[in-house]
């Protein structure tokens, strides 16, 4: 709040105050000072709504000076060549578009990537632990030897991501779908699939203790190898079948 605002609140508090002294019964010039008492009210009124209009003024001011600054930081990573290495540790990126881009070793913790586009987009090392990617778009993506620990996918659309070796312990990939992804030797400890599409995916080798897979869809997915120790598997179990051969064709990346 501006000063200006602080001395209009005071000045209102004073005439409210002496408004009540003023308007209170007296046996000596009554009417006098009822009419004065009155009109210090109304210089209250009067007062309480200018400062109600300044306020609601400063706010929208605030709100277009953040949206401004929003629009511009994003045409700014959208012309960025690169954006490699780039910190934008808890920055809001929510339905940004950034597909293709080159975020390889960025720092992204606790970013806010809801229902942004990284398609085809280059992450390797990155650092995403605890980010929000509700919804985003994942097709093609390159997130191998990441660390998406505590993040949440839920419902990314990641057809073909290609997410080796990264680090998932704990992340939330509900209703993700992920048919033709590529997870082997993902750390997956007490991640939550619940009704993920994992059909065709290649999860040889990836580490599934603990894991929430009820619901999920694991037709033709290749769980070779894959530690299943504690993990909540979706029924009927024959939906599993580990062999990537039996997988049905989903296209290949650029």
């Amino acid at each position: 709040m501006s000063l200006l605002f602080w001395i209009g609140f005071g000045v209102m508090v004073a005439c409210v105050v002496a408004g009540v002294v003023l308007w209170w019964p007296s046996r000596r010039d009554q009417q006098g000072r009822i009419a004065l008492g009155q009109a210090l009210w109304t210089s209250a009124l009067v007062a309480i709504v200018t400062l109600a209009i300044q306020a609601r003024a400063e706010h929208d001011d605030r709100e277009r000076g953040k949206a401004a600054d929003r629009q511009a930081f994003r045409l700014s990573l959208t012309l960025a060549d690169t954006l490699r290495g780039a910190d934008l540790s808890g920055r809001d990126l929510h339905g940004f578009y950034l597909g293709g881009k080159d975020l390889r070793a960025a720092e992204l913790v606790g970013a806010d990537l809801g229902e942004a586009n990284l398609a085809s987009a280059r992450m390797t090392d990155a650092r995403l632990t605890r980010a929000d990617l509700g919804g985003a778009i994942l097709t093609c993506a390159v997130l191998a030897g990441g660390d998406l620990s505590g993040a949440d996918l839920s419902g990314v659309a990641g057809t073909r991501l290609r997410a080796g070796q990264t680090l998932l312990v704990g992340a939330r990939l509900v209703k993700a779908r992920l048919s033709g992804a590529d997870l082997s030797g993902a750390i997956l400890q007490r991640a939550d699939l619940t009704g993920a599409d994992l059909s065709g995916a290649d999860l040889s080798y990836a580490d599934l203790s603990e894991a929430d897979l009820t619901g999920a869809h694991l037709a033709g997915a290749d769980l070779d190898h894959a530690t299943l120790r504690g993990a909540t598997l979706p029924k009927p179990r024959s939906a599993i079948a580990a062999n990537s051969g039996d997988a049905t064709p989903v296209g290949s990346c650029r």
